[in-house]
């Protein structure tokens, strides 16, 4: 049984100490981001980054480090217990024991759908690619009609290949009161989460946040985000074309049950809709830059080249504590 203290006491100390210290720190980030920052601009990629990232990193250093030990070059000076075919025996367990948690996370995190059924053919189909055509900026999605009363009015879905989808009656609606630039703004909406790639980030996002012990610290600005996010593709919808009184009817029409695996064109609360609206016909103004992918990207990649740097990193010094302390130093 001694194999499985590293491994487990290796887990603890990132997931119960290092987690919620960098739990703690983003929550002080995010407090001072909703004061500094306007509502749509808390739902960009640097707020994202504060709520993903206190679990996603020191886990990914976790596992590179593992893995730093398990080189064939690296193993011997890295354990000092047992050995089979050059790799330690409880930095494999530490590593089986990471895939366990991810692969719980991911399941977490990415919820199907179910099978979707699109409508090909018809006057509708025929109508609403016309209205792609004329549109530049919705000829970069597929576009889908789909006729299925319990899914939302439009909606995107595919994580890693975003689908905008529209239900059948919404372009019937739209056809039938002449009103082509809501079913326009709505679309483009939807074309902002594709382009955003929202379905996978709330994935993600969503993954990381099981992993986090200290996820209620968390759990109000991640609902925060998830509004926010939708005004900020009303902005970019505007700025891609739409109409904002268009786009305001369209939520309206919209208002649906929020579906996991989806962004959808309107699921939330009153309160949060009443807000929305009223930022389109005021105008939500233009968008901050952010620098929310940069952070994320530059943490991931120390996270994962860091323990490949140097001679011996923070894990193998953890690693020869812990068998000393059980009697094999």
């Amino acid at each position: 049984m001694a194999e499985f203290v590293f491994p487990l006491s290796a887990l603890a100390l990132v997931l119960c100490v290092l987690t919620p210290a960098l739990t703690a720190v983003a929550r002080q980030a995010l407090a001072r981001r909703r004061q500094t920052t306007a509502w749509a601009d808390f739902g960009d990629g640097t707020t994202w980054a504060w709520l993903a990232l206190p679990a996603a990193a020191p886990l990914l250093w976790l596992l590179s480090a593992a893995l730093h030990q398990l080189e064939p070059a690296h193993a011997p000076a890295a354990c000092r217990v047992e050995h089979v075919a050059d790799a330690c025996i409880d930095v494999m367990l530490l590593v089986g024991g990471i895939a366990v948690l991810v692969a719980f996370a991911r399941r977490h995190g990415f919820v199907g759908v179910g099978p979707i059924r699109r409508m090909t053919g018809g006057p509708l189909a025929r109508r609403l690619a016309e209205v792609v055509a004329e549109t530049p900026g919705l000829r970069r999605w597929p576009i889908w009609l789909v006729d299925e009363a319990t899914l939302p009015a439009v909606f995107t879905f595919g994580a890693l290949r975003p689908v905008v989808a529209v239900r059948a009656d919404f372009v019937e609606s739209a056809l039938a009161e002449d009103d082509i630039e809501r079913l326009r703004a709505a679309l483009l909406h939807e074309a902002a989460h594709a382009a955003g790639r929202d379905v996978l980030r709330q994935g993600l996002l969503r993954a990381a946040l099981w992993l986090n012990p200290a996820r209620r610290w968390l759990a109000a600005d991640a609902d925060r985000w998830r509004d926010a996010r939708e005004a900020a593709c009303d902005r970019q919808a505007v700025a891609l074309g739409a109409d904002p009184l268009a786009l305001a009817q369209s939520l309206v029409q919209a208002v649906g049950k929020p579906r996991p695996g989806m962004a959808t064109l309107c699921a939330h609360d009153g309160a949060t809709l009443r807000l929305r609206i009223t930022l389109l016909l005021d105008g939500i103004g233009p968008a901050r830059g952010g620098r929310g992918g940069l952070l994320a990207l530059a943490l991931l990649t120390l996270a994962l080249v860091a323990p490949h740097v140097g001679g011996e990193g923070l894990l193998d010094h953890f690693h020869h504590a812990v068998e000393t302390w059980i009697g094999h130093g």
